[in-house]
């Protein structure tokens, strides 16, 4: 008799066939929006959440704050250049909002918010104090001088002004923004606030300032060590449909679409069914839960 842990892993399989039809079906069309896509993802996760008032799922959804500016800099040629910045509060119920800063030519309102909303499920999932914020301004630091890209930083953080602070929203670096950038944020905040411990007002500073030692690898390190967790896992999700739907054809072709990225793993790899325990099949029933929930867009 099938197993009721069995028929799970079919039906997890039956659904992610049915989600590769849908998104690979002629009319099909690919979201590109950021803002749009964390809408969706946590659209999917409060589907488990059912007794998630609806209300209470919009204030999630949405930005607390969502703030865009304007401002004139004087470039080294003597001209003068507007440019736009955005900084997003997506929600501080845990704490101060806590999110990067990013320079890039591309850099638009919804990219931010999306950030903005990633960092409040980052935080809230790690349980760190904070909640969820981004900034960015339109830029390409490549065709600027430092100097330019000093007095970006000045008039941006400058009209930001109250709206960013220790115990409301902190900054820290992004792309195209490091150790330098948040230094000259710390003291263009600490002219505009004087007689206070303006420090905390952004993280990522430089060491001697206050800044946290592994701070400027800690990005890449992370993306190494998700990256291997993630190679880890779909190896082991190719390694359980292998394992126990290997006697039915169409299961294996399930199999297949499920685990394209991955090389398939012979029986030889895993050992007969006679050499697994009853705890190994208990896990595959655990892992299979994991392994078979839908991607995330990242």
């Amino acid at each position: 008799m099938e197993r009721r842990w069995q028929k799970e892993v079919k039906s997890m399989a039956v659904s992610e066939e049915l989600t590769i039809k849908t998104a690979t079906g002629p009319a099909a069309r690919e979201e590109l929006n950021p803002y749009q896509i964390a809408r969706q993802q946590f659209d999917r996760a409060a589907a488990y959440l059912p007794d998630l008032k609806s209300g209470l799922i919009e204030f999630l959804k949405r930005p607390g704050r969502t703030i865009t500016l304007e401002f004139p800099v004087e470039m080294e040629d003597g001209s003068v250049r507007m440019f736009t910045g955005h900084r997003v509060l997506h929600n501080r119920v845990r704490g101060p909002g806590k999110g990067g800063i990013r320079y890039h030519p591309d850099v638009t309102a919804d990219e931010v918010r999306a950030l903005a909303s990633w960092m409040t499920w980052k935080c809230a999932v790690l349980d760190v104090p904070f909640g969820g914020a981004k900034g960015g301004v339109a830029c390409d630091t490549k065709k600027l001088s430092q100097s330019e890209v000093k007095r970006i930083t000045r008039r941006y953080i400058t009209g930001l002004g109250d709206d960013i602070g220790p115990h409301t929203d902190i900054p820290a670096p992004d792309m195209y923004t490091d150790a330098q950038t948040m230094a000259w944020i710390y003291d263009t905040y600490d002219m505009t606030h004087p007689g206070k411990n303006n420090l905390p007002v952004v993280t990522g500073k430089p060491v001697d300032m206050g800044g946290s030692l592994g701070r400027r690898e800690a990005t890449g390190r992370g993306c190494m060590i998700a990256t291997r967790e993630a190679t880890l896992r779909i190896k082991l999700r190719s390694w359980v449909m292998n394992r126990y739907v290997r006697s039915n054809s169409r299961w294996r072709r399930i199999s297949r679409l499920m685990i394209l990225p991955c090389t398939e793993t012979s029986s030889a790899e895993v050992g007969s069914s006679s050499t697994i325990n009853d705890g190994l099949v208990a896990s595959a029933r655990a892992i299979a839960t994991i392994c078979f929930s839908p991607p995330l867009n990242i």
